[in-house]
């Protein structure tokens, strides 16, 4: 969308000024989680079955405290508590059935992505003469990434100034303002190739939570808890509103330019900058 408009000064055919506005929109959606293709739930619970082995990998060697592992996601679990004669091996072929009937894909769709969007609006300005001409504008961009709650707007002002000073001296001045406003919340990149049977919300909009995504099995997470009465437990989605990051960030940058005749085919002529930017972040 575009629209311009002029004003013409009496007696300065030369002299006008010209106002111009546009702006757009571009909507990019969602991205595409089936680019990739993983397992569904069935295919998983099968693949695991046929890869599990309890004497390879002994429960000894993984439940354990180990600084930068992981916790025993829930079909793993099931496997192991049957290898344990824990459960017999009905139960354990129910809940794996169970889990290979469940699939994320839309949840994860709905609840960790959202649709992204650029939007950019500008007005300009341009007026010319002879002795001196002008061309400024003023810019404003958001952009809406595909993580929810994530901001991103941007502010600009631009004006270039030219100046005629006798038949000799021509200036030029460019001034180029910035400024940007972000914010992100604690979003959890979740990927198709999480475990395609982990729901994010029970069938009553409740987030679930996901203990095992840490570093500590259930046995010693439920032991370090009794002894901290500290909660490990993790929730992907509460985490998201547990805090955000806020940052700005302002540059300005200047350019002049110079040009003297100093005498036929002989010129001085030089360009001048001066740049300085500023940021700030601020961990809430």
């Amino acid at each position: 969308m575009a629209s311009s408009s002029s004003q013409q000064k009496k007696g300065a055919n030369d002299d006008k000024l010209r106002i111009n506005y546009d702006a757009f929109v571009n909507f990019q959606g969602r991205p595409d989680l089936n680019y990739f293709k993983t397992l569904n739930s069935k295919e998983f619970i099968q693949a695991s079955n046929e890869t599990f082995d309890a004497e390879i990998y002994p429960w000894e060697s993984v439940f354990p405290y180990v600084s930068g592992g992981s916790g025993v996601a829930p079909h793993q679990q099931i496997q192991y508590d049957l290898a344990r004669g824990l459960i017999s091996s009905a139960a354990a072929k129910e809940r794996l059935d169970s889990l290979a009937t469940i699939d994320n894909r839309k949840q994860i769709r709905d609840l960790a992505y959202r649709n992204a969007s650029l939007m950019n609006h500008t007005l300009s300005f341009s007026k010319g003469g002879k002795a001196y001409s002008a061309y400024g504008s003023g810019a404003y961009t958001n952009l809406v990434s595909s993580q929810p709650g994530d901001k991103n707007s941007t502010y600009k002002l631009n004006l270039r100034q030219d100046l005629q000073v006798g038949k000799f001296i021509q200036l030029n001045l460019i001034n180029d303002l910035t400024y940007g406003v972000n914010s992100a919340k604690r979003n959890v990149q979740i990927t198709p190739n999480f475990y395609p049977y982990q729901l994010l919300r029970d069938e009553k909009g409740r987030n679930l939570s996901m203990p095992y995504m840490g570093e500590v099995s259930e046995e010693v997470r439920n032991d370090f808890e009794a002894r901290s009465r500290i909660s490990l437990d993790y929730n992907p989605l509460d985490e998201t509103n547990y805090g955000h990051t806020e940052s700005n960030n302002f540059l300005s940058r200047n350019v002049l330019g110079l040009s003297i005749k100093l005498w036929d085919g002989l010129k001085l002529e030089g360009t001048y900058g001066y740049t300085k930017g500023t940021g700030k972040n601020r961990d809430l």
